[in-house]
């Protein structure tokens, strides 16, 4: 599996600290992680095929920001569930991507497209469901059993976000 900062622990420094939320926020932080998508498609006798596939995770330490009084060990890591969930979903389109097959190249980045949005929206799902069902770790209890299924899921090598609660 070539996903570079899978693993990786999110760390306020990784943040932008502010004396108070920006204009129009209710959470004390935001995390911002996006990821990078590169491979080749070679072309086997006619048959068009995904190779060499890597998707990087990176998080914008710029458009992500916490409160200066609101750092805590709890919203750190439920940031860190944020990333995790983009984690997941890259895991997701990374293993998606290996058995992509076509007629053309063309074929097989249209089909990558597809396979890449409809990942990024059960990404962008899935946060804004945990957000809820946490409200932003507020609520210990579902903070604490989302982190653990966060965490079963991630160390599963075939675990996706449908796996989640």
């Amino acid at each position: 599996m070539s996903i570079p900062n899978f693993e990786y622990q999110v760390q306020w420094s990784d943040f932008t600290t502010r004396d108070s939320r920006p204009r129009g926020e209710t959470e004390d932080a935001h995390i911002h992680v996006s990821f990078n998508t590169n491979y080749g498609i070679p072309n086997n006798d006619g048959e068009y095929s995904t190779d060499n596939v890597v998707l990087t995770i990176v998080m914008n330490r710029h458009r992500s920001w916490v409160v200066r009084s609101q750092k805590t060990a709890s919203l750190l890591a439920h940031e860190q569930g944020h990333f995790d969930i983009t984690a997941i979903g890259v895991r997701e389109i990374h293993d998606a991507l290996q058995y992509i097959t076509g007629r053309s190249a063309g074929e097989v980045r249209s089909e990558a497209g597809r396979i890449i949005q409809r990942v990024q929206e059960a990404i962008n799902e899935t946060n804004i469901r945990y957000d809820e069902e946490t409200d932003h770790s507020n609520i210990v209890n579902m903070q604490s059993r989302w982190e653990t299924n966060l965490a079963a899921v991630k160390s599963n090598t075939n675990g996706v976000l449908s796996d989640l609660p």
